[in-house]
């Protein structure tokens, strides 16, 4: 699955750095929330570019 378009090859280019998909997933989960809580405090809609880049 590569839902945003462009995801896929982020998590690639975290996992050659972490050689371990598991840490690969929670440095990915971890930034997400961080964009979910920011979003969610200052009442703005889903960035889905923001969480690619």
């Amino acid at each position: 699955m590569n839902q945003t378009l462009g995801i896929k090859k982020i998590y690639q280019k975290i996992l050659t750095k972490t050689k371990d998909p598991h840490e690969t997933k929670h440095k990915m989960i971890n930034c997400i929330v961080q964009i979910f809580f920011s979003e969610q405090k200052n009442n703005t809609p889903m960035d889905y570019q923001s969480y690619v880049c």
